[in-house]
């Protein structure tokens, strides 16, 4: 008899580790994310989805003329902002909000803040002296930090984050 309490109680404790440790986002943390559609002026490429405004058709009774010509189409950037919670592996809730510039699916800027503004650990300030240069100037889908700075769970959350942008880009 102790033999089985002994293996139920291993069970039991192997079960609360891998609850405890499980790396994802506690039940009503989901992502938030915010997106903005801003107008850059000096481009001329169309982005998906979008088209170009075309004039109002005129009455029947007016004789009509040739179309004119549209307007120039510019690219739209679009401005994300991304908030994702993360458990760092003392198991404290941590959470970090980026904002990134996406125009053409290729990162144009990106910047970052840490738990709703209340300070960074050592982890993430190393983190945020290292993410940029591996981010500005790709493709989101071609995004995919691994331990940057030493910060293994900061630079996973920061890939979750690329992946709601993706999400978010492509509708």
């Amino acid at each position: 008899m102790p033999i089985v309490i002994g293996i139920v109680a291993l069970v039991l404790i192997v079960v609360g580790v891998v609850y405890v440790n499980r790396a994802e986002p506690t039940p009503g943390t989901e992502p938030e994310v915010v997106v903005e559609e801003t107008v850059s002026p000096t481009t001329t490429a169309q982005p998906t989805g979008a088209t170009a405004q075309q004039p109002a058709t005129p009455p029947a009774s007016t004789p009509t003329a040739p179309p004119p010509t549209p307007a120039p189409v510019v690219a739209a950037s679009q401005s994300l902002t991304v908030h994702m919670p993360y458990r760092s592996p003392a198991k404290i809730q941590e959470s970090i909000t980026v904002n990134l510039v996406v125009k053409d699916g290729v990162v144009t800027a990106v910047d970052s803040s840490y738990n709703e503004g209340q300070g960074q650990n050592p982890f993430q300030e190393r983190f945020d002296d290292s993410y940029k240069t591996l981010v500005v100037g790709k493709k989101l889908s071609d995004i995919s930090l691994s331990r940057v700075g030493g910060a293994s769970l900061t630079s996973q959350a920061f890939n979750a984050v690329v992946a709601e942008a993706i999400v978010k880009t492509q509708s």
